[in-house]
């Protein structure tokens, strides 16, 4: 199954966003996709359990400074802002140091510059997510006018340090990031991992999102996706996308904005 073949309204589709093989064909392709549905469901069994019981389901909105996590980032945010490279690179973990340097000289030359531009207009943000996803492990997200940005965060030690990979990357698939949607949306990520995804979720407006999970034959590649609840509340929504490769973990989040039909409160 191609992993960019999104499911639209219950129907498969092709590269060229076109129902895929006959109807027969289709029906196979759903009920292979359902048999891999159900294994991938299976094996995350204990990751989804593991996040209700770590508080993977929380709701509300935290202020920096009220978790080690949470300050981390609130770190890394800050050494952004001041452009202290220093500061961004011992923010960082051990698999970051390691591939955006391995040295500080390095890291100035290959990975400062993205973090800076990514990370300082998000000075003065609030946390819009913080919940442990493994023992050692959370992810943490916050925004600031319409941006959005979130990191798995690892505990190292005594210390708490933010995990960004070049080389694993949690795509905005649905809606795109500052997207105007009407009425109604799927929300997709595609993940991209150096080793096998054993862990994922999607938090839709700070809760934990139902998605459905495709993944390549290798293990390596993810699709995450579902139809995103009605009615959908007008305004600005947020979604958080995490995966996890074992020993390293990415994420991403992002904004967009419904009008239209919706209606209810978030």
């Amino acid at each position: 199954m191609d992993l960019r073949a999104l499911e639209a309204y219950g129907q498969y589709e092709d590269d060229q966003g076109k129902p895929a093989g006959s109807e027969d064909e289709r029906a196979h392709g759903a009920s292979l996709g359902g048999a891999r549905e159900r294994a991938v469901n299976r094996s995350l069994g204990f990751f989804a359990a593991a996040l209700l019981v770590l508080g993977g389901d929380a709701a509300t909105a935290q202020t920096a400074g009220q978790r080690p996590e949470a300050d981390a980032l609130e770190r890394l945010v800050q050494a952004a802002r001041a452009n202290d490279e220093p500061a961004m690179w011992a923010s960082l973990s051990r698999a970051s140091r390691r591939e955006l340097g391995p040295t500080l000289a390095d890291f100035r030359l290959r990975g400062a510059r993205g973090i800076r531009d990514t990370l300082a207009p998000l000075a003065g943000h609030r946390v819009i997510l913080d919940t442990a996803v493994e023992r050692r492990l959370a992810v943490v997200a916050i925004a600031n006018r319409g941006q959005a940005f979130a990191a798995p965060v690892r505990q190292e030690g005594a210390a708490w340090k933010v995990e960004l990979l070049p080389d694993f990357t949690v795509e905005a698939v649905r809606p795109l990031p500052g997207e105007r949607v009407v009425w109604r949306t799927q929300l997709a990520a595609e993940v991209v991992a150096p080793g096998k995804i054993v862990g994922a979720a999607v938090w839709f407006d700070g809760r934990l999102f139902d998605a459905r999970l495709y993944w390549s034959p290798d293990g390596k590649r993810m699709s995450m996706w579902g139809e995103a609840p009605q009615p959908l509340a007008n305004g600005r929504h947020t979604v958080i996308a995490f995966a996890s490769a074992g020993r390293e973990a990415a994420a991403n989040a992002w904004t967009f904005t419904a009008r239209g039909r919706g209606s209810g409160s978030r």
